[in-house]
């Protein structure tokens, strides 16, 4: 496996050699995780420890699912399995929980790329490097205009969640400390939330909602 730095896809397209399926799969992983607007959140606001952590973490977490893909015998069966280890990071090393379906879509994405890849067609990987090269041109992806639920109420209320449905993000919760030394499990998603926050739902978890574009 190509070793993935804060450097992300760059670094992954670095490591990618003629025929060489697996280096094609990272960078396949790291291009779709760092379009990835809720991880791109996650690593703005440092929800993964310090920058440097969060940043870390993003990069093992690139590695770890482009290994699971790579695995012999494979350790993922479909989109569905691909999803859940999606959702599980986000929540043992970022502390939110993403339920705005996102996870979903990317996790397609990494399935069908991988497909093509595994049936020798590469022109959707260059493709989607080419775009995401365009993109840092433009001084990379920000994602703004969302706030976590302990912020809520200190902001202006100008927005209603049942209003103008596709204008809002609902979908990310906040979770109680986790530490991280290494790569951590992929398991046991179930602590209980510390502390009490506005719109928490049944589960214990505060949503974090976004406010309305302009």
């Amino acid at each position: 496996m190509a070793e993935v730095n804060s450097n992300g896809p760059q670094q992954a397209f670095s490591q990618i050699t003629p025929g060489n399926i697996s280096s094609q799969i990272d960078l396949l992983v790291a291009l779709n995780l760092w379009s990835w607007p809720a991880l791109t959140l996650a690593i703005q606001n440092a929800w993964g420890g310090s920058a440097q952590v969060s940043n870390d973490k993003r990069d093992w977490f690139a590695g770890a699912v482009s290994d699971l893909l790579t695995s012999t015998p494979p350790q993922l069966e479909d989109v569905g399995d691909l999803e859940e280890v999606l959702l599980q990071v986000m929540v043992d090393e970022f502390e939110i929980v993403v339920d705005d379906e996102s996870a979903e879509e990317v996790a397609r994405n990494i399935w069908a790329g991988l497909t093509k890849l595994k049936g020798g067609d590469a022109s959707g990987l260059e493709e989607l490097y080419s775009r995401w090269q365009e993109k840092q041109k433009k001084g990379g992806e920000k994602v703004v205009g969302i706030v976590r639920g302990e912020d809520k109420e200190a902001e202006d209320t100008d927005w209603d969640e049942d209003d103008d449905e596709g204008e809002e993000w609902n979908g990310f919760s906040d979770r109680a400390d986790v530490d991280m030394d290494d790569a951590p499990p992929l398991v046991d998603a179930s602590k209980p939330k510390q502390k009490l926050e506005p719109e928490v739902d049944d589960e214990g978890f505060t949503k974090v909602v976004g406010k309305k574009r302009r």
